[in-house]
């Protein structure tokens, strides 16, 4: 089975100096016909002429557009092709370049693009052929090969010559050019084929310098019995070739169409590929070879390294007198069927299809690739929703463990109400990523800040979502994603569902991939508080309450699991600590001691299988609400809400799972599937919901081995395992976007207030100081890269490390008794001298601070 390339990408953009109307039997046509049965290609050409528009054309193939751009690409352009792109949902591009000059800028924008050069031409060679423009063309290759993910080379002499010119190349691959063998079949009948005593030596191809004209004029008038026929656009003013085109025995055609080339090959007798003989043109490959032979034409050919391995196929010559002789011998042998059958095999063996087939598998290999790179990533989160143990250790998770720079900014409405600094002067221009964290609700009109909103809006890499709880006023958070143009959402639906949720009509560009509401918790010393088993005296502890009726059955069982057990171990005289009352909820550490000091805890799935869509549902509650007693309302409200139960199921597993299994505590949960983490008689011990086998539970809570067999295999499978850990789940986060952003910008970024760096390394201040303080109130890091100061002719590198409470603090407040945080007039005096200090004067306070 061959790899389906649309499972890494969503287009291909060739990047080319053609004319595509004249493109019918080039290698970029038969690439680009070949993507299109999987990918859209959109075919770039300028045709060398200036244009003040983006124009995009159709094509009378399928999945194939033109784009017509100016040879001069401007910002504006490029920033009118990004949004073509987006607007048709294309974030994951295969960059298919030709033209290494006239492409630069978009080449450069492109992060998330796989960027292919297609080696065609030897230009690290001299050759008397040509030399107008090579000089430019060099240039150009050394600035962009080292920057591609794959150089495919049309022959092993083109392949080394560039490899002798730029060491720097990281993978190049040598894919010959082939034929189209398929087409030739289907479009020239079988009753078409020369006569035996027909003498037509043909050439087809451009009509250039590359042709030995005084050669060919020689070769002409020699064999004036043979017809000889030029197919080919014209773009000479050689003397000769005129000369040549006024001989009897010459027949030019001119260009044709694809059906009637081959036509006139097929009634031929030799092809000729007669150009100058020098290294360039031993180097390559010509179009031609294999397309006559795939017309069953046996083939004389000036000295070229690639077809000397068919030497029953290409007969080679140097000079006039060789080519005669060789064209008369192959008369004899064009129509002896042995021959014939090795023409048709090694047809077969260079098609086009084949050429194919080969390029996806190399193309697999580097995908397959560990190739991740240090991308610059915003991490917008609510510092405030900090405070809950799970979205810290979710938010802090990304600092911790992914392979790119994590620059974490408070980004609610929140964080910034009571701040002198302005949100407007964050600069997302140096990120390559901008991630949305899940404390941010986006159900919730304005808690991102608005100015944050615009900037994403307007943000052209690549975008991220983490979203929960999107059962909550669905449309709104779907309005955003829309709105923002979000390129990768992970979603709690699970994958079953995702569809009716995020219809891909509404949502063609954007990536739905499903992940669990937290991890295994990374709290320093949890499993300190998880006391031996013979000292816990608590056979079931557990803390829940009665969520609103919104939240349908499933938010019903997190109370009454609690409340019936309860019951019913009161019964028994069974050592219980339940409590379903908000007033009895316990956080943080003191969680973790009360969970490590029972034999079990309860549990159901957590969630709602309630999507209330557009809040309708919410507005009857709350009308129901004002009209009822609460005694009568809850009951006909989970009455109400369950007639659009269950239409999308999103039970899922709890973070309480994990910090269970972690403190060695015992689960006894509603049978359910817990997405798919735990396993009923393995992990947990299921409790019917109707409470029928309660009793055996006492029971079983009393066999310390089987409770310590239990927790020990939901421990060994859930939590060494390592599958659920944080640590695993950003390594497949970072595998995720490598596929993404395969050329991040190599930026230095950092957040401390400094106005200006000496020198021209590149380096972006991203934010004011001030909501850096918010990030240190609740001890999560902003990951600060390195400041560059030119000193003594060199560089003096100062690594500035994450900044907390405890080390490192804005250059202001260092220097400033006291706090400035709420102080907008004592910060805006700070700050305007802080601007007025000479810059070596800030340098040496910049150091002092380490």
């Amino acid at each position: 089975m061959f790899y389906s390339i649309s499972d890494d990408f969503d287009c291909v953009l060739m990047l080319t100096w053609s004319d595509w109307d004249k493109e019918a039997i080039s290698n970029r046509f038969h690439y680009a016909t070949r993507f299109a049965d999987s990918l859209p290609v959109l075919f770039f050409q300028h045709k060398n002429t200036i244009s003040s528009e983006v124009r995009v054309v159709d094509t009378q193939y399928k999945n194939i557009e033109l784009v017509n751009v100016s040879v001069q690409l401007t910002l504006r352009d490029v920033s009118t092709i990004k949004k073509i792109l987006r607007a048709r949902g294309y974030r994951r591009p295969i960059v298919w370049v030709y033209d290494p000059i006239n492409y630069k800028l978009l080449i450069e924008s492109l992060s998330s693009g796989f960027r292919v050069y297609h080696a065609t031409e030897d230009y690290f060679t001299d050759t008397k052929v040509w030399e107008d423009g090579i000089h430019d063309i060099r240039k150009s290759l050394r600035w962009i090969l080292p920057k591609v993910d794959m150089v495919v080379a049309c022959s092993n002499g083109v392949a080394n010559s560039y490899a002798r010119a730029i060491p720097a190349i990281k993978n190049m691959q040598v894919i010959e050019n082939g034929c189209d063998l398929g087409f030739i079949d289907s479009v020239v009948p079988e009753t078409v084929s020369r006569r035996d005593s027909d003498k037509i030596a043909v050439y087809q191809g451009g009509v250039n310098d590359r042709l030995d004209f005084g050669m060919i004029r020689t070769l002409v008038e020699s064999l004036d019995d043979w017809t000889f026929k030029f197919i080919g656009e014209e773009t000479t003013r050689n003397k000769d070739w005129k000369a040549i085109k006024e001989l009897p025995n010459v027949i030019y055609l001119g260009a044709l169409d694809r059906k009637n080339l081959y036509l006139e090959l097929k009634c031929s007798t030799v092809g000729l590929i007669p150009f100058y003989v020098d290294a360039w043109i031993k180097n390559s490959l010509p179009l031609k070879a294999f397309e006559y032979v795939a017309c069953d034409l046996p083939v004389v050919s000036v000295p070229i390294d690639a077809l000397q391995k068919h030497p029953d196929t290409f007969a080679i010559a140097s000079n006039s007198d060789e080519f005669v002789q060789q064209i008369v011998k192959l008369q004899f042998v064009s129509s002896d069927g042995q021959a014939k059958n090795l023409r048709r095999k090694v047809a077969q063996e260079n098609s086009y299809n084949s050429r194919f087939n080969a390029l996806l598998a190399k193309i697999e290999d580097e995908i397959n690739k560990s190739n991740q790179k240090s991308a610059n990533i915003a991490f917008l989160y609510d510092a405030g929703a900090v405070e809950t143990k799970t979205v810290q250790e979710h938010v802090a998770a990304f600092t911790k463990y992914s392979s790119s720079r994590i620059f974490n900014i408070p980004c609610s409405i929140y964080d910034w109400q009571a701040l002198s600094a302005d949100p407007g002067e964050v600069d997302f221009s140096s990120f390559d990523c901008v991630v949305l964290h899940y404390s941010i609700r986006l159900s919730i009109v304005g808690h991102l800040q608005e100015k944050f909103f615009n900037k994403m809006r307007n943000f052209d890499g690549l975008k991220i979502l983490f979203i929960q709880d999107e059962y909550e006023n669905t449309e709104r958070a779907r309005s955003y994603i829309e709105t923002l143009g979000f390129d990768i959402v992970y979603t709690c639906v699970p994958e079953d569902y995702i569809e009716k949720v995020y219809p891909s009509y509404r949502f063609p560009g954007t990536k739905f991939i499903n992940n669990l509401t937290g991890y295994v918790p990374e709290s320093p010393g949890i499993e300190d508080f998880g006391i031996p088993l013979d000292q816990r005296e608590v056979r079931i502890g557990y803390r829940g309450r009665r969520l609103p009726p919104i939240y349908g059955q499933l938010g019903y069982d997190k109370y009454i699991i609690g409340e019936q057990v309860k019951k019913l171990a009161q019964e028994k005289a069974v050592s219980i600590d339940i409590e379903v009352d908000d007033q009895f909820r316990v956080y943080g550490d003191q969680w973790y001691r009360f969970l490590g000091s029972c034999r079990a805890t309860l549990g159901t799935e957590s969630g709602s299988n309630v999507f209330d869509f557009d809040g309708r549902i919410s507005d009857q509650l709350k009308k129901m609400s004002e009209r009822l007693s609460p005694d009568c309302y809850y009951d006909q409200a989970l009455e109400l809400v369950s007639s659009v139960e269950g239409e999308i199921v999103m039970n899922q597993v709890s973070p309480k799972i994990f910090e269970a299994i972690k403190l060695r505590t015992a689960l006894v949960l509603f049978e359910g599937d817990y997405s798919g983490v735990v396993r009923p008689w393995e992990h947990y011990i299921p409790l019917k919901k109707d409470f029928s086998n309660i009793y055996e539970i006492f029971d079983l809570l009393e066999n310390h081995e089987f409770l310590e067999n239990m927790t020990a295999k939901a421990y060994e499978d859930v939590i060494n395992t390592g599958r659920y850990s944080y640590q695993t789940f950003v390594e497949n986060f970072d595998r995720v976007i490598s596929r993404y952003i395969r050329w991040p910008r190599e930026n230095n970024i950092f957040a401390l207030y400094v106005d200006q760096v000496p020198g021209d390394t590149v380096v972006k201040q991203i934010m004011p100081p001030l909501p850096l303080g918010v990030v240190d109130r609740k001890e999560l890091l902003a990951n600060i890269s390195k400041i560059h100061f030119k000193k003594s002719g060199g560089w003096l590198t100062i690594k500035i490390p994450s900044i907390n409470r405890k080390n490192v603090k804005c250059v202001i407040r260092k220097y400033v008794v006291g706090t400035i945080q709420n102080n907008k007039c004592l910060y805006a005096v700070c700050r305007a001298v802080w601007q007025r200090i000479p810059a070596k004067i800030k340098e040496k306070m910049v150091t002092n601070i380490l």
